[in-house]
C-alpha cells in the first residue's frame, strides 16, 4: 500500500515537472528576442546548420537557450525548411518568428544603381 503511494506521489510530481517545463518553453518560445538595435543582420550560408546559426545569435546576445531553438525547429521541421540568405531580424521578433523568418526566405534586398553611359 505504502509503495503504491509513493508511486502515484512521484507520477503527480513529475507530470507537475512537466507541465511546468512546458509552460516555462512555450513562454521562452514567445519572448522577444534580446536585440538592442532596431535590427540584426545575419548571413546563413548554404549548408550552414541551424545549430550554428543559434550559436552565432547566442555569441552575439540575442539568442538565450540555443538548442531550445534547434529542438523546436527539429519537433516543427522548420530545420529542414531554413532558406540560406542574408537576414534582417527585428526587434521584438520571437524565437517563433525567427523560424517563421528563416522559413521563408525573405532576404534582405539591395538595391543596385546603373549609371548610364
Amino acid at each position: 500500500m505504502k509503495l503504491r503511494h509513493v508511486l502515484l506521489a512521484l507520477l503527480v510530481i513529475a507530470g507537475a515537472v512537466v507541465a511546468l517545463g512546458y509552460e516555462r518553453f512555450n513562454r521562452w518560445l514567445d519572448a522577444p528576442l534580446a536585440i538592442d538595435a532596431p535590427s540584426l543582420q545575419i548571413e546563413i550560408p548554404r549548408g550552414q546548420s541551424l545549430a550554428a546559426t543559434a550559436r552565432e545569435l547566442e555569441s552575439r546576445g540575442a539568442l538565450r537557450h540555443p538548442r531550445w531553438l534547434q529542438a523546436y525547429a527539429r519537433y516543427s521541421g522548420a530545420d529542414a525548411r531554413i532558406k540560406a540568405g542574408e537576414y534582417e531580424i527585428p526587434s521584438g521578433t520571437t524565437p517563433r518568428g525567427l523560424l517563421r523568418l528563416l522559413e521563408t526566405g525573405a532576404v534582405v534586398q539591395h538595391s543596385v544603381t546603373f549609371v548610364e553611359g
